[in-house]
């Protein structure tokens, strides 16, 4: 399918391309979030890459086949590209910063209420813990004690000469 000659349906078919772009680039935030919120490793990093990657290829030939009539054409992917950049520059960054901000107070709401609960329970656990640890600690010296001197006997009883009988 080449040139239509139709201004009005090549620009129609560039602002689909852009708006494709867009949505590639809120994918992509949705990925930014996970990690800003959960810190991945390296190989769980290069998996989620991977996987956008794949997952947003199909998605851009899909779209690029449903506007061009199923042809795969250059100049979509690029406009879809741009139009991810214009999203990642411009509402992207903002949405961004938004997030950022909102779970920083979602943060310190988080730990405030940590401190305010969390922390006197377990100011009221730790004699309760101290107590079992003191427990623990006495019992595996009783053990370790009672290994030693068993050690021993049998050190002594080795040191001793067999008498043989005479018969």
């Amino acid at each position: 399918m080449g040139f239509t000659g139709n201004i009005a349906l090549e620009a129609a078919a560039l602002g689909k391309a852009l708006l494709a772009g867009a949505a590639l680039g809120i994918y992509y935030d949705l990925f930014r979030i996970l990690r800003r919120v959960f810190h991945f490793g390296y190989a769980m990093i290069l998996a989620q890459d991977l996987f956008f990657w794949i997952t947003g290829a199909v998605g851009i030939f899909f779209c690029s086949a449903v506007v061009y009539g199923g042809q795969l054409r250059i100049i979509f992917v690029c406009a879809a590209l741009v139009g991810w950049g214009i999203y990642s520059a411009t509402v992207g960054a903002v949405l961004m910063k938004v997030f950022d901000f909102v779970s920083g107070i979602i943060r310190r709401m988080l730990i405030c209420f940590a401190r305010k609960t969390i922390k006197p329970l377990l100011g009221k656990l730790r004699p309760a813990a101290n107590r079992i640890s003191a427990a623990v600690n006495r019992r595996k010296n009783n053990f370790l004690a009672r290994l030693s001197k068993k050690g021993e006997k049998t050190e002594k009883s080795e040191k001793k000469p067999l008498e043989l009988s005479k018969s």
